[in-house]
């Protein structure tokens, strides 16, 4: 039933779950820099520090650590890059 909900949308349950794991990622990123990305990952529900890897770098354009990167030196730089991104 719950796919059903995310019928006629363009977007899979599953491609949902993932853009919201992947946009608390990026505001742990952002605020908790002391933190490990690794951390960051199983905080954000990735067991696999890999598939939090591709799954970032699908969503952004970039890695977890380009982004954090550009976090600390502002967001005008951290969204021109995202503007790149290929979503």
């Amino acid at each position: 039933t719950l796919h059903r909900l995310f019928e006629g949308t363009g977007q899979t349950a599953t491609a949902h779950l993932r853009t919201m794991r992947i946009a608390a990622a990026q505001r742990l990123l952002s605020n908790l820099t002391d933190i490990p990305i690794e951390s960051v990952a199983r905080e954000v529900g990735f067991a696999n520090d890999t598939h939090f890897y591709r799954s970032f770098r699908s969503v952004t354009g970039i890695t977890p650590g380009e982004y954090r990167h550009l976090a600390r030196q502002g967001t005008a730089d951290l969204r021109s890059r995202l503007d790149q991104s290929p979503e």
